[in-house]
């Protein structure tokens, strides 16, 4: 249909005008960029969540072939995956960014900050602030997003989302 109306309305004359207007009317510009902008510059961390995942498998095939190891072996899968930051603030821009957690414009804004940031200080506008500074910032992010995260009203991943905020912010205050 889009194609006859562009001919037939003179909005195109040639095949390559109507391959550009077809293009860009099905939103695959939008799609790259969200490629390029979301998943390029964490390709790494993506393939290591999914090694991690990946190995979960392998630790739930182990436990059903009656291995003895399984059990540790699941368990270290576990710690590494918890322990893991990175891991965590993926899951909470996901959460945030698929629309299951909805937060205030300026609270998605940091955790989209954070995510697409090439470093904690490019995240946060720290890039030449002293130590001092670094820690008042920190210590302001550990105040917001721990009393966002002890909300009573909010829902499980509302603080889940919080409490990994938090934990970033101690670890840039805890990095000086």
């Amino acid at each position: 249909r889009r194609a006859l109306a562009a001919i037939i309305e003179g909005e195109v004359t040639t095949a390559s005008e109507l391959s550009k207007v077809l293009v860009d009317d099905s939103g695959l510009g939008n799609l790259q960029a969200a490629i390029v902008e979301q998943f390029l510059p964490r390709a790494r961390l993506l393939k290591a969540r999914s090694a991690l995942v990946a190995l979960r498998g392998v630790a739930a095939t182990l436990a059903a072939a009656g291995s003895d190891d399984a059990a540790a072996f699941g368990s270290e899968v576990d710690r590494t995956d918890a322990g893991a930051i990175e891991f965590a603030i993926l899951q909470a821009a996901h959460l945030v960014m698929s629309g299951a957690v909805r937060l205030p414009d300026d609270e998605a804004s940091e955790i989209q900050q954070v995510l697409t940031a090439s470093d904690l200080n490019a995240a946060f506008g720290l890039e030449g602030a002293s130590a001092d500074q670094r820690r008042e910032v920190a210590l302001a992010g550990i105040t917001r997003w721990r009393t966002r995260s002890s909300d009573p009203l909010a829902n499980s991943l509302v603080v889940a989302v919080a409490e990994t905020m938090a934990r970033l912010f101690e670890g840039v205050y805890s990095r000086d």
